[in-house]
């Protein structure tokens, strides 16, 4: 996201090869689509494959989504916020998957411009808090601790690799991974005071 379609800006994104999905996540924001909250919202894949998905709220709604078509229960998006100057769940996607500190999957369509393959007709971004607690590894390489990425060097050396083991991690244990097909990133996708820093 540099500002061209997406505004603001303040997002790193890929996507998933979908059949390597493996693990789960919970969501402490609530998923936001068409005017309704869905609360509590917990996901488990297994071989690439969804086998649980409930929430405390919305749950026949939630169901209802992820039946809509073959590719609304696989993710289409794994996604990082970056923009300091968000720090509150609004409930309005194009800020809250911004919020710096935070992660976002999007069930359902990928992006083919970082080489997502999954179709649907759904593309619904669901936002997790990653500040308290949280770490994301690429390649077995820790990049990510506390809702802060800890240098943007590391993530510069996978740009255009066209295979990454990406995993996300919490309270010790890995939630969720996967490969991701390519990590597509330029210079004003990252806060160009801290690239600098990184060398």
């Amino acid at each position: 996201a540099d500002g061209h379609i997406n505004m603001p800006d303040g997002e790193i994104m890929t996507s998933p090869v979908e059949s390597t999905l493996d693990g789960q996540i919970y969501f402490d924001f609530p998923g936001v689509l068409g005017g309704r909250l869905v609360h509590d919202i917990n996901l488990r894949w297994k071989s690439g494959k969804l086998v649980e998905a409930t929430s405390s709220t919305n749950q026949d709604f939630l169901r209802a989504v992820l039946d809509t078509d073959p590719g609304a229960s696989l993710i289409g998006e794994f996604a990082i916020g970056t923009n300091p100057e968000i720090k509150h769940f609004c409930k309005d996607i194009l800020l809250d998957e911004k919020i710096d500190g935070t992660i976002h999957i999007a069930m359902g369509r990928a992006y083919p411009a970082v080489g997502g393959t999954n179709q649907s007709a759904i593309h619904w971004d669901i936002i997790k808090d990653m500040r308290q607690e949280g770490e994301i590894y690429m390649d077995g390489e820790l990049i990510y601790h506390n809702g802060k990425v800890l240098l943007y060097s590391k993530i510069l050396k996978f740009h255009n690799r066209k295979k990454l083991l990406l995993s996300f991690c919490f309270a010790g244990k890995i939630l969720q991974q996967a490969l991701i097909r390519d990590l597509k990133l330029r210079a004003v996708d990252l806060d160009s005071s801290l690239l600098s820093k990184a060398g």
